[in-house]
């Protein structure tokens, strides 16, 4: 419709051409509104067609609600939908914790319920059998052992799904429950022996680095940059306190600490040639341990 054809319609009722077009749009919402009344009479129609087997089998489902809701093939969106085909419509009023719930059904009858609300946090708690359960498997299970034993007795988390380890170590710890003692491994003292080295390093507490050490470095670096020290000392066999290989800032660190210049620093042109034999980086075996 044309911005003027607009302009009469709301305009100037009485003229002849805006009569027509309210007529016609009129006709047009008139046939639109039969069509959709039709529809929906056949669609109720067929509704209601129901042949005696189907109606037997209605009723003989309708006394078996409560198997049918408790079946396995029963899925979720089949009860909502069920219960929508029950229920005309649900009134909550609450008061305090108490809540009353009137629920009035397609057949018009009415049933009232009361209901007390959990308190906040309440539901989110486990049952107290759970918890002793778990209590008394941490001293000597592990939280994946414990999930697999729930989990084969038959308990849920809050979700309804399976207990796994995340969610033991999220109860023991709301719950305060100590974890089991491990008696310490191989692996695990190695592990802390090389982290208690390391932490002591950094504080300077673990002695002075091997002096022919620094004597390599203080004569490597005038000619030499810090990576390239750095992979003549792991070619000549030394490594560093952790048990590593040198690296950039490892030697670094070591010019810094003795307040050795770098290549860039020096200002005189004679270099200090670098020796011939590598006497100096040929360290002994009982060198070669030392760490720094």
């Amino acid at each position: 419709m044309t911005h003027s054809k607009n302009r009469r319609l709301h305009i100037d009722y009485n003229n002849r051409y805006a009569f027509e077009c309210a007529q016609a749009d009129l006709k047009k919402r008139e046939e639109e509104l039969i069509r959709l009344k039709r529809q929906q009479e056949d669609s109720i129609n067929a509704v209601l067609k129901i042949s005696p087997s189907e109606r037997q089998e209605l009723n003989a489902l309708i006394k078996n609600l409560a198997l049918l809701w408790r079946a396995e093939s029963t899925a979720m969106v089949m009860k909502k939908n069920l219960l929508r085909c029950l229920i005309n419509d649900v009134t909550i009023t609450r008061v305090g914790l108490q809540a009353e719930v009137k629920i009035r059904w397609r057949t018009q009858a009415c049933t009232t319920l009361e209901v007390t609300l959990p308190r906040l946090g309440e539901q989110s708690r486990y049952s107290p059998q759970i918890v002793e359960l778990i209590k008394t498997l941490a001293p000597d299970h592990t939280d994946r052992e414990i999930a697999e034993r729930l989990n084969r007795a038959g308990f849920r988390s809050m979700v309804g799904a399976n207990f796994d380890r995340e969610t033991i170590f999220c109860i023991r710890k709301r719950y305060q429950i100590a974890r089991p003692r491990q008696a310490p491994t191989e692996e695990t003292m190695s592990s802390s022996n090389t982290n208690l080295v390391a932490r002591l390093s950094r504080n300077g507490r673990l002695g002075q680095p091997d002096p022919q050490l620094v004597e390599v470095v203080k004569t490597m670096a005038s000619t030499h940059s810090d990576r390239a020290i750095a992979d003549r000392l792991n070619q000549a066999g030394f490594r560093n306190l952790r048990g590593l290989e040198f690296c950039r800032k490892t030697v670094c660190s070591l010019r810094q600490r003795y307040q050795i210049p770098s290549r860039r620093r020096v200002v005189a042109e004679t270099s200090i040639p670098y020796p011939s034999d590598n006497s100096v980086l040929n360290p002994t075996v009982a060198e070669v341990t030392t760490q720094c």
